[in-house]
């Protein structure tokens, strides 16, 4: 069956499988409180064949962006998947939580450890953006390293559009948070991080619920190991643009990396 055609709502369920240990099951959402400049995000991928969940989140600003100096890291990279446990409903032994309120509509995720307390929902403001094909209708040179096409099963990812509300606690403060936010799906075997790594950016702005873009753009053109990340212009291989309310398909564009002192 390979890639999927299109997106539904039994796509925000696991999937049918193969065998293969890595199959994947992921999201990630981003929050961002830009007076603060603090950015955060809650990402986890499922690999029911090793009987695995790597989740949590992540909370950084300009004091640190590693994993020992951010402002708090509680993605972990060793839990068990919990009896019961589905895409967008379960809760974890390190506390993350997700419930599905309307399928590709609304979701509201929880944290409460080590003093980091989060209370947030996201909304869509857009229908899902399919990343399967360019528009030659070809699979993305770039998204196709991510998810291997799996014989008789479907497999897919797609980007969505919406909104972050709610709080985080972080520090004994609690912040609003009221943004932008990407929500990202995927199914299917992945091996980009094992025998095939590549380097992508992912960058997104969203100026209003009807203003915005998001582009993917790998590095095509060079090996993993020869890319010097400084000083590169990637070819941006697909993408959304939103402009006064209305979605359309990014067909074409570069992005330079430049460092800043």
């Amino acid at each position: 069956m390979g890639w999927s055609d299109q997106i539904n709502t039994a796509d925000e369920y696991f999937h049918p499988r193969s065998s293969d240990p890595y199959w994947s099951e992921n999201t990630l959402l981003g929050f961002t409180v830009p007076e603060r400049n603090l950015c955060g995000f809650i990402y986890y991928y499922f690999r029911p064949n090793m009987n695995l969940v790597v989740a949590g989140p992540a909370i950084w600003d300009n004091s640190g962006e590693d994993v020992y100096n951010c402002r708090y890291y509680g993605w972990d990279q060793h839990l068990a998947i919990p009896d019961g446990a589905e895409m967008y409903d379960f809760t974890l032994s390190n506390s993350l939580s997700a419930r599905m309120v309307e399928p590709q509509q609304e979701y509201r995720f929880g944290y409460d450890r080590h003093g980091v307390k989060i209370d947030l929902t996201w909304k869509a403001t857009f229908e899902p953006h399919y990343m399967k094909l360019t528009t030659t209708g070809d699979e993305d040179p770039g998204i196709k390293n991510w998810v291997k096409k799996e014989g008789e099963f479907s497999v897919g990812h797609y980007e969505q559009a919406g909104r972050f509300t709610g709080t985080v606690e972080l520090d004994g403060e609690v912040l609003e948070i009221d943004c932008g936010a990407l929500r990202d799906r995927g199914w299917g075997p992945r091996h980009a991080d094992v025998s095939d790594p590549l380097r992508a950016g992912w960058p997104y702005c969203f100026a209003s619920p009807d203003s915005g873009w998001h582009l993917y753009d790998p590095q095509t053109q060079l090996s993993f190991d020869e890319d010097p990340i400084d000083g590169t212009t990637e070819t941006v291989t697909t993408g959304f643009y939103i402009r006064d309310g209305v979605k359309a398909q990014i067909v074409s564009g570069t992005r330079s990396a430049e460092r800043t002192p």
